[in-house]
């Protein structure tokens, strides 16, 4: 499962929800905490 800090989310918004879309599993992180 791929790490995706807080802050990336706010920046790359987009691309993360295209990635979600394609069924890839996420794990939002803020201060390296899920």
């Amino acid at each position: 499962m791929v790490t995706v800090p807080a802050r990336d989310l706010k920046n790359r918004t987009g691309e993360i929800v295209r990635r979600i879309e394609r069924g890839e599993h996420l794990l939002i992180t803020k201060r390296g905490k899920p």
